[in-house]
């Protein structure tokens, strides 16, 4: 995104993408290391993912947006669960307003969470990347449709990511069929049984 790789003030604003008539906004952040790729006062870089910086970003968007997207770069790489923090910072951005949060860094598939209606996708694994792991093969397209600012359904979109397979060219996975869920589907999964693809794609609560 465009505010991104930013002076400190301009990394932590929003992009407001229109989309018939509605007004998007996303905030994007990193919280992974080195610190030193953080913007600051004179110095381009990533906008912070500190929590007081989310609340106020949040708070500041949320009057001139029908949607407030929220993403964060954090965890741990081939984590399959996501950690405490990114639970708690998770739930926090939609308490701040934030309809929808979307994770990534891991490189793997993390649990999907329906809190107070809306969607933390804690890790949506890779896309289009250099790795060649087999650890880092299944990935997946998340569409959420709302209703108003409400969040009417998700679709999970399996993936196939293997570039040994698909030549860096991410390929639907025909294995692990598209399923629509319905807001009652999803919920919290235990840290100890992470969503993988195919139980997300079942639409199995985990």
């Amino acid at each position: 995104m465009r505010h991104a790789l930013c002076f400190h003030d301009d990394a932590r604003s929003p992009a407001l993408v229109k989309v018939k008539g509605k007004t998007l906004a996303f905030l994007s952040y990193s919280l992974t290391f080195p610190l030193e790729f953080y913007a600051s006062a004179g110095v381009p870089g990533t906008a912070p993912g500190y929590a007081d910086f989310v609340k106020a970003d949040i708070e500041k968007v949320r009057p001139r947006a029908d949607l407030v997207v929220v993403s964060f770069h954090w965890g741990a790489e081939l984590m399959t669960v996501a950690k405490d923090y990114k639970i708690e910072l998770g739930h926090q951005a939609i308490d701040w307003g934030a309809d929808l949060v979307l994770g990534h860094h891991p490189h793997v598939l993390q649990e999907l969470e329906v809190y107070k209606g809306r969607l933390i996708a804690y890790s949506l694994g890779n896309f289009v990347f250099g790795s060649e792991s087999n650890n880092t093969n299944s990935s997946m397209i998340v569409l959420c449709a709302f209703r108003g600012n409400s969040l009417a359904r998700v679709e999970a979109v399996p993936l196939d990511v293997n570039n040994y397979r698909v030549k860096y060219q991410p390929a639907y996975s025909p294995a692990r069929p598209v399923k629509r869920c319905s807001m009652t589907s999803i919920r919290r999964p235990s840290v100890s049984r992470p969503c993988s693809i195919s139980q997300t794609a079942a639409a199995t609560p985990c």
